[in-house]
């Protein structure tokens, strides 16, 4: 299984990583953490998740929204 993480995605994640660095320090890398996990959890078994159109799946991370 390929994993895509597209330009405006890649973009929106180091926003995001951003916006909770400067809210807390360190919230940004616990942020990167649980992305990381559940990108790997999808790799692993990507037929987990819900596809939301043709190829598409989507999983929300639990502790950042």
């Amino acid at each position: 299984m390929n994993l895509v993480v597209r330009p405006a995605a890649a973009l929106e994640i180091e926003e995001a990583f951003h916006w909770y660095e400067v809210r807390d320090t360190g919230l940004g890398e616990m942020f990167l953490v649980d992305l990381r996990s559940t990108l790997g959890a999808i790799v692993k078994s990507p037929n987990r998740y819900r596809v939301i159109h043709r190829n598409t799946r989507r999983v929300l991370l639990r502790r950042f929204p």
